[in-house]
């Protein structure tokens, strides 16, 4: 996936793109590594950002684009409601993780 551009620190980069598509909302930012084989896309980066589920996820498909082969994983979770289904909530991760080049 990656294509040698990998950011040095993904925390700051992960913060700086989901805080500039979320308009200043992010209120944490989570790094931990993923294990194999997934380990070959980088660390997972999970930003919470001060919004429900539905208008979180929408922010993250935006920023998914931004990611791709920065060398990391990008994930979001929220402070408000869930206001989302299951269905609702695969598809937006699985549009996310197309723009960010992860495969199925």
């Amino acid at each position: 996936m990656s294509d040698g551009a990998n950011t040095a620190d993904p925390m700051l980069e992960a913060y700086r793109i989901m805080n500039e598509v979320s308009g200043g909302r992010v209120v944490k930012v989570e790094m931990e590594r993923l294990e194999p084989p997934l380990d070959s896309l980088g660390p997972l980066v999970t930003v919470t950002v001060d919004a429900d589920a539905r208008e979180a996820l929408e922010m993250y498909v935006r920023a998914a684009r931004e990611v791709r082969g920065k060398g990391f994983v990008l994930d979001v979770a929220w402070t408000g409601r869930t206001d989302v289904s299951s269905e609702e909530y695969i598809r937006y991760v699985a549009r996310a993780h197309a723009r960010m080049d992860i495969p199925p």
